[in-house]
């Protein structure tokens, strides 16, 4: 297995060399429910290996590998499907050869990367972009010598890649590189890695995780993980180091670091092919899920739990075929079993919790898929079956939720497609924004991708008021990215949401999406006001008893009970405060929440963090 991506709705996308998953024929990309269980309405069938998946916001799904045919349409190694899993007909780029990487830009432009040397009848040397309309963007040509396998996109634009080139624009640069927005060359860049980079991580600080084949990096001794500065130079903080190759990276929100890849050992202590760092790079021994094969992919999902995918056949001492999916702790889910029979290259996950798979499978969660296949939540496949028909190695949702893939394939549901088909989703992308004077929530629903990193900004006029990074949760069928701040009262506002995503083959690239709203806040009008809401279940139902605290900036807390519907509420809250939330909970656990309070607030509702009891 290459690639793991979790749909918003906690499916699971699979992608890799496998041709089957669960007893079922998926050749080489699947959809797992959130259980494991295979999701038999996704069968995309691509005739090669799948090593990259990408879900985009509306439900499609981008993927890329050695395939040439979706569900027996030509495809040339890249493709984007749509939810059910068919090929999208308006987009057929055509490559000649491999695609690995994929990207999404926040305009909705398309960034491919590979072995290619044409796109369509134009010469485009292993890294291409499409306009998201699917045709080629004729002004972006930066000619790469060699293999591109990761694409990242900065928030201002800027493109970072890695691979196994030495020259990009006919201008040295080995194995890593950045461009500006136009495909040029930034002259700025230049870490120059002794060998190839496989895996690039945007951190919030602009700083850069990078993974893959070298032992210098930045004139720096860094082995196969290193992490860098905005500008390329080496990060001292940081010196991590394994015995073998890293292919992807996965950041958490407390800013653990999770590695998948091909390696026998990190720092120095065992470790077979996954491990956990800290944000200075401490290996974190409590966690060794110890699968006995190559982890291709690892991809988060938002309740904590981790998906993988490779070419192992056990984790954690139990059976578990080329796809696992582990808990926060790094021990296995046992609910979980997509059983794929072929290597998976890439995951997507929605945000209605289905989940994406691409690979060289032709069975998965016990149904027929070729090489790609949807799944849902608790890993059976559904309905979606776009049938490659041959490996595909790279998958991205776009915010719409179409799909693109990529891959060695030529043919995709029966059409030709070359390496590249889009394919269209039988579920919609949902946003909505909540804005309030004290914060915003935007929840994302249905095919939309999940973001792993989402932030808030808020313009008023020429003032730009910064809320950072999100709190991110789980809602019912769906995800919930949360920030608070004072908003102004009485004119017009405009909150920008930005958020990122893994995506392309071993989750190792990241595409960028933006969502914006305006807003005109109505001021205050009382001294003090009430403050309610409901503490819920993973299941959405109100929990009865759990003990709610209200806390203000001296330290002083009040405390109150839920309803036996999870309902509680303080009256007589000071305006112009702020105070913090907890909720406390013999059974689940519920993060705090920060508001300033300007106003009644009668929707501030608490969701679970994931769904097990805590110990």
């Amino acid at each position: 297995m290459s690639a793991i991506a979790i749909e918003p709705d906690g499916q699971i996308l699979i992608g890799g060399s496998f041709t089957s998953v669960g007893g079922q024929t998926r050749n080489r990309i699947a959809r797992l429910n959130s259980d494991g269980s295979l999701d038999t309405s996704f069968n995309p069938n691509a005739n090669n290996t799948t090593r990259t998946i990408a879900p985009l916001s509306n439900g499609e799904i981008l993927i890329g590998g050695a395939f040439t045919t979706i569900s027996g349409i030509t495809f040339n190694r890249t493709a984007r499907l749509n939810p059910d899993g068919s090929p999208d007909n308006t987009l057929n780029p055509d490559a000649n050869s491999l695609i690995f990487a994929m990207a999404l830009q926040s305009d909705g432009a398309i960034l491919l990367g590979g072995d290619f040397t044409t796109i369509g009848s134009l010469g485009r040397n292993r890294l291409a972009r499409l306009l998201p309309n699917g045709s080629i963007d004729t002004a972006f040509n930066p000619n790469v010598d060699a293999r591109v396998r990761a694409i990242a996109v900065e928030s201002n634009g800027r493109i970072v890649v890695g691979g196994h080139f030495t020259s990009i624009g006919s201008q040295i640069r080995n194995y890593i590189a950045r461009l500006n927005s136009d495909g040029s060359l930034d002259t700025a860049f230049n870490p120059n890695a002794n060998q190839a980079v496989h895996a690039i991580a945007l951190l919030s600080n602009g700083q850069i995780l990078v993974g893959g084949e070298f032992t210098n990096i930045g004139g720096q001794i860094r082995v196969g993980i290193a992490r860098l500065n905005s500008d390329g130079t080496v990060s001292t903080g940081f010196n991590a180091f394994v015995n073998g190759v890293v292919r992807s990276i996965a950041v958490q929100p407390n800013g653990q670091i999770i590695i998948g890849g091909t390696f026998t050992a990190v720092n120095g202590v065992p470790r077979n092919n996954i491990a956990r760092l800290s944000s200075t790079g401490v290996l974190d021994l409590s966690f060794n899920p110890n699968p006995n094969g190559p982890v291709n992919t690892v991809l988060l999902q938002p309740d904590g739990r981790i998906l993988i995918g490779g070419a192992f056949t056990s984790v954690g001492g139990q059976a578990r075929n080329n796809i696992a999916r582990l808990n926060s702790n790094g021990s296995v889910d046992t609910s979980f079993d997509p059983n794929a029979n072929g290597q998976v290259n890439a995951i997507a996950l929605q945000a209605d919790g289905k989940i994406l798979v691409g690979g060289a499978f032709t069975l998965i969660g016990g149904q027929s898929r070729n090489r790609i296949a949807r799944l849902n939540p608790d890993g059976s496949a559904d309905s979606f079956n776009p049938n490659a028909n041959d490996e595909v190695h790279a998958l991205a949702v776009q915010p719409d939720g179409k799909v693109l893939i990529g891959g060695a394939f030529t043919n995709v549901g029966g059409q030709t497609r070359n390496r590249v088909a889009r394919l269209s989703n039988d579920t919609a992308s949902a946003n909505s924004f909540d804005i309030h004077p004290w914060g915003v929530i935007l929840t994302r629903t249905g095919a939309a991708p999940v973001f792993h990193l989402a932030s808030f900004e808020v313009f008023v006029g020429a003032v730009l008021i910064n809320l950072g990074n999100a709190f991110i949760s789980t809602v019912t069928d769906g995800v919930r990215y949360s920030a608070a701040g004072t908003l102004p009262s009485n004119q017009n506002i405009l909150v920008r949401a930005r958020g990122s995503y893994a995506s392309g083959a071993s989750d190792a690239s990241q595409s960028v999406e933006e969502r914006s709203q305006a807003a005109f806040l109505v001021g205050p009008t009382a001294a003090s006001v009430t403050v309610s809401g409901r503490v819920l279940t993973p299941s959405g139902r109100g929990l009865m008893n759990a003990t709610v605290s209200l806390m203000d900036q001296s330290g002083n807390v009040r405390t109150t009970r839920t309803t036996t519907f999870g309902y509680y509420w303080f009256d007589e809250v000071a305006v112009g405060e702020t105070y913090v939330l907890m909720v406390h909970s013999k059974r689940y656990q519920y993060a705090p929440m920060a508001i300033v309070v300007t106003e009644e607030i009668t929707d501030l509702d608490f969701y679970p963090i994931g769904t097990e009891k805590k110990e």
